[in-house]
């Protein structure tokens, strides 16, 4: 599907569909009406947006797939084989290659994420690190989330995790997820550190941390609730 609008949970909408066709219709719309503003005339303004258009999404498809093989190739890097060695397994769902494991009774996926959300000079990728949590519900019948203790969690860690804009770092729901800017000679006690650092993080919450079995178990029921946020990870919505 090419472009679809969809409700979710709580009341919010999403748009989804092709990557490539939004970022494409986004850029068309875009030239298309500075033209008309420059007044370079409706065919002349057609064609220009047309031509930039292909342009830029020929440009984002070659960074993309270029992306997803870095997304799997990366596992046998040094920093990803020692984390293997550290007691980690390999997850591979789909597209999507990452590693999974518990550190200190918390449940970790840790993968490559070319799609950058922290900002980084000459980094072109992060590695995503995601501990999993019993979720912050207020109301279990209707699973209604308990928006004012995320905004408070998010709002205390503030100056641990966000101590710059560039840094990205959040609770979700049922999950935190951190973003770390990768370098090829990236240490893998970084990580670690981050691991450690992420795990008495949940403890000091007063969250509950998954298992590895658990988390397994509430994917199955509750399908990319407990995914991981990235587009290589297909797995069917359970509604």
């Amino acid at each position: 599907m090419l472009l679809h609008i969809k409700k979710t949970r709580d009341k919010t909408y999403l748009i989804d569909g092709n990557p490539y066709f939004i970022s494409g219709l986004g850029c068309f719309i875009v030239t298309f009406l500075l033209g008309l503003i420059v007044r370079k005339g409706l065919d002349k303004a057609f064609l220009n947006a047309t031509g930039l258009t292909i342009l830029v999404t020929l440009i984002i498809y070659v960074f993309d797939q270029a992306g997803k093989k870095k997304h799997r190739k990366i596992l046998s890097s040094k920093l990803f084989q020692y984390l293997l060695a550290a007691g980690f397994e390999v997850e591979e769902q789909s597209k999507y290659m990452g590693l999974i494991g518990e550190i200190n009774q918390t449940t970790f996926r840790v993968y490559y994420d070319w799609n950058k959300l922290s900002k980084g000079f000459f980094s072109f990728g992060d590695v995503v690190i995601i501990s999993y949590f019993e979720p912050l519900i207020s109301n279990f019948d209707t699973r209604t989330v308990d928006e004012e203790h995320l905004e408070d969690l998010n709002r205390k860690y503030k100056e641990t995790f966000w101590t710059s804009k560039r840094i990205f770092a959040r609770f979700a729901p049922t999950f935190f997820i951190r973003h770390l800017n990768y370098y090829p000679f990236m240490k893998t006690e970084t990580v670690l550190s981050e691991l450690d650092k992420i795990s008495n993080l949940i403890k000091e919450s007063g969250l509950t941390p998954l298992s590895k079995k658990m988390l397994e178990e509430r994917q199955k029921e509750f399908g990319y609730n407990y995914a991981p946020p990235i587009e290589t990870f297909e797995l069917e919505q359970v509604e």
